[in-house]
């Protein structure tokens, strides 16, 4: 244990504590103590609290037994809690991030701050939607919610999460989430905690099993569905102090840096990982991510004085990469520091590029009145996006190809060589003007670091649907006037990349970019305006900011190949080797089709752990489909299997769940349907289909 890095403290554990809500409904809380026997402890220690929908009884257990027991024997009551209606807790569900689960945890908090060994102190840590919620509670300001651990999180639910980007509907997000929750929402109670737990099981299954993609698809601008739970609407009530951390492999880095400018007491931390733990995350290099963690409790809920005053935000600016699909490599780079964000000398961090007459993309100080005005038009094309890679890359082969094909594809304007290093530091923007001919069309912006060899590596992205050039709260989308010319400026991703001396620069633009995004009804030209005008005006620019060239290299991150962890559960090396991952794209000739699957299987999890004696094994597969020059062919099909399997006295008990579920579209609508096949011992128990219609609103 020493060797894992673990405390003095010895660890018990408490699977399964029933906690009282107002309303009657008991929450399913498992526990770990700093003692040998918890009926025995003597004084009161703080409180870290992870709370999830994920099931605490079977789907969390390898994580939670490698990371809370490692806390807790640092003098710490580690607490992980089911939320209401899922896993062994009671009562229903019926959406993500919804004030009830918000309130139901400030009760949770309340109630441990009233436990004799609890010091009054709780801190909420996670990563996704555990970092989600612990800074939406933190929004409420429970008394007793002393700090906050935020990873891959968002401040805002509209532009950073799954289901819609710069106004677009993510073609390989929204679905795909919503059919991995219908599938565990499912899912019954753990035979072993819940003694009626197949009554439970089957009040879920009819009352609140219903797919949330139609919610999701039904709020089609930044209304009060999505600002509910995003914190950026008032960021002074988040008081607690936060450590906001992201990575580069990531989805949500955006909010990072939106929050470090933003909330008054807050850290931040911005690493190369995917979604994943910076101390299991591939791509590397990981860091000892659990004492990273033990500093701030220690700091923030313990009252111990800091060993060192942390910088404001720690930043990882990768070095140029080769492209490459796997994330099973240690990025290099180097880290850095910045007291404030944005600088305080932003202005003179900035380096702009001058979109001309294609190829060319010129450096402004060697454009100045060198270039004339033009139309250029961004031509429809199924294709583009193939090789973007997942929006959410969880550690596997999932990142964006070689961009060569794409970029051939798209729209692109290449620099000459660098004469200096470019060491991108924050969001890329693209100025420019545009007309349509139809009343809503988007474009995606990609910048890329070309290689000598013409390798073509992708730095980060935008989206914008056009027809929200304004914003994208209610009222502010509009339909375009075809013909009309609209002014627009496209916030890209925000990222942390050096292009190096001798390597190019390109900035490849497309009207479609399936499947990230579900495209526009229509096959219109985008029309965009370069070059400069007649005095000298830019006209299209990209504005990229860059690094402080006098920000020496940070050596307080403590990188490590082998991070302290806890050791893994032990019943896991029963496994057998069938987990896979594994994303395909092609194209038929025979239908003029391109097609994505993503296939995943967790192969079969064996979870043996105190009185739990079980294994699931969760198989999905994910595919999408378009046809050249006909954007009403996109389909995104996601089909998910779960098998739970349980040994209790010696008696065997089976449930498997099957889902289905398929989104097409029409001019006017999107259309969804849905299905759930529930087998209870072999045999029938419960199954039921949605079809849906919603109204598309320029989407």
């Amino acid at each position: 244990m020493q060797q894992s890095g673990f405390g003095r403290f010895p660890v018990t554990v408490l699977p399964h504590v029933l906690v009282p809500l107002p309303d009657g409904v008991h929450l399913s809380l498992k526990i770990w103590f700093p003692s040998n026997d918890e009926t025995l402890l003597r004084e009161a220690y703080p409180v870290v609290m992870e709370y999830l929908p994920y099931r605490k009884s079977d789907f969390t257990v390898p994580r939670d037994y490698r990371r809370h027991a490692w806390m807790t024997s640092h003098g710490y009551v580690s607490v992980r809690v089911d939320m209401r209606g899922t896993g062994d807790s009671e009562g229903l569900y019926f959406d993500e991030y919804l004030i009830t689960e918000q309130k139901d945890a400030c009760d949770v908090i309340r109630w441990l701050c009233d436990q004799r060994w609890c010091s009054g102190k709780v801190g909420m840590y996670g990563k996704s939607w555990g970092g989600f919620n612990g800074l939406q509670v933190a929004y409420h300001r429970p008394p007793g919610l002393a700090a906050v651990i935020s990873l891959y999180s968002t401040d805002d639910r509209y532009t950073t999460d799954m289901h819609w980007e710069g106004g677009c509907v993510l073609g390989n997000g929204m679905l795909s989430w919503a059919s991995r929750m219908f599938l565990w929402n499912c899912a019954p109670p753990c035979p072993l905690y819940v003694a009626n737990w197949r009554e439970e099981w089957k009040n879920r299954l009819e009352k609140a099993s219903e797919s949330w993609a139609k919610t999701w698809l039904s709020h089609q601008t930044n209304d009060a569905y999505w600002k509910q739970g995003s914190i950026n609407c008032d960021y002074s009530r988040v008081t607690c102090p936060v450590l906001a951390i992201g990575g580069w492999r990531d989805a949500y880095v955006d909010g990072v840096f939106r929050m470090v400018q933003s909330l008054p007491n807050v850290r931040g931390m911005i690493g190369p990982w995917s979604h994943d733990w910076p101390d299991t995350s591939r791509p590397g290099p990981n860091i000892e991510f659990l004492r990273e963690c033990l500093r701030w409790w220690d700091v923030h809920l313990k009252g111990e004085p800091a060993e060192a005053q942390l910088p404001k935000f720690r930043i990882f600016v990768m070095d140029s990469q080769v492209p490459n699909t796997s994330n099973d490599v240690n990025i290099s780079g180097k880290w850095l520091t910045e007291p404030q964000w944005p600088p305080g000398n932003s202005s003179d961090r900035i380096v702009t590029f001058v979109l001309g007459p294609q190829p060319g993309l010129l450096h402004q100080a060697n454009s100045v009145g060198t270039l004339s005005e033009e139309w250029v038009s961004v031509k429809f094309k199924a294709a583009s996006g193939q090789w973007a890679g997942e929006w959410l890359s969880m550690g596997g082969a999932d990142v964006a190809a070689d961009q060569q094909i794409q970029d051939s594809i798209s729209n692109c304007w290449t620099s000459a060589p660098l004469s200096e290093d470019l060491n991108i530091l924050g969001f890329i923007n693209l100025k420019s003007k545009i007309r349509v001919e139809a009343e809503t069309a988007f474009l995606a912006i990609r910048v890329c670091d070309v290689h000598p060899n013409d390798q073509s590596t992708l730095i980060t992205h935008g989206l914008l649907n056009l027809s929200h050039h304004r914003g994208h709260d209610e009222g502010l989308p509009e339909k375009l006037i075809p013909g009309k010319v609209y002014p627009v400026c496209i916030e890209l991703h925000a990222t942390g990349y050096t292009v190096p001396i001798g390597h190019k620069l390109r900035v490849g633009i497309s009207s479609c970019y399936w499947p990230t995004v579900w495209p526009a009804p229509n096959t219109s030209d985008v029309h965009l305006c370069v070059g400069q005008t007649g005095n000298g005006h830019n006209v299209t620019e990209l504005v990229v900011p860059v690094a402080d060239p006098g920000s020496p290299v940070y050596q307080g991150v403590a990188v490590s190949e082998s991070p302290k962890i806890g050791p893994p559960l032990p019943s896991l090396v029963e496994a057998d080797s069938s987990a896979i991952y594994d994303l395909t794209s092609g194209f038929s000739f025979a239908g003029g089709q391109y097609t994505r699957t993503v296939n995943s299987n967790t192969g079969p999890v064996i979870i043996k752990e105190g009185g739990l004696d079980m294994v699931y094994q969760k198989i999905s597969t994910d595919a999408y489909t378009i046809k050249d020059l006909n954007p009403l062919s996109a389909k995104a099909t996601s089909d998910q299997t779960l098998h739970l399997h349980w040994t209790i006295d010696d008696q065997s008990l089976d449930a498997d769940i099957s889902t289905h579920s398929e989104m097409t579209s029409d001019t006017h609508n999107f259309h969804l349907i849905n299905t759930v096949n529930v087998l209870y011992q072999g045999e029938k128990f419960f199954a039921r289909e949605w079809k849906d219609e919603v109204p598309r609103h320029l989407a």
